[in-house]
């Protein structure tokens, strides 16, 4: 099987995994980390502090260059001080 290439920078490495046991899941765990590395644009935004927000959601992301422009939440935090006020670190979905 041909290696995953994500673009033609960088060295390829081979590492052992006892938790992947066939081509098949090597295959799809570069997918999953190309498509990772794959967006590299991150967004630290500030927010109102929904609690109903988490780790792992997708929403779109208003912006003057991009009218669907999704991101999935990969850190959100919220703090209280009278008010409910949040920070989320997103990464764009590709």
């Amino acid at each position: 099987v041909a290696p995953y290439r994500i673009n033609n920078n960088g060295a390829i490495e081979t590492r052992d995994n006892p938790l992947i046991s066939s081509e098949k899941e090597a295959q799809d765990l570069a997918e999953w980390m190309g498509a990772f590395y794959e967006s590299r644009n991150e967004y630290k935004l500030s927010y109102r502090g929904d609690p109903a927000l988490n780790c792992n959601d997708i929403f779109y992301l208003e912006s003057l260059y991009d009218d669907n422009l999704m991101v999935r939440a990969e850190e959100v935090s919220l703090k209280y001080s009278g008010s409910i006020r949040g920070e989320i670190l997103a990464r764009r979905e590709s």
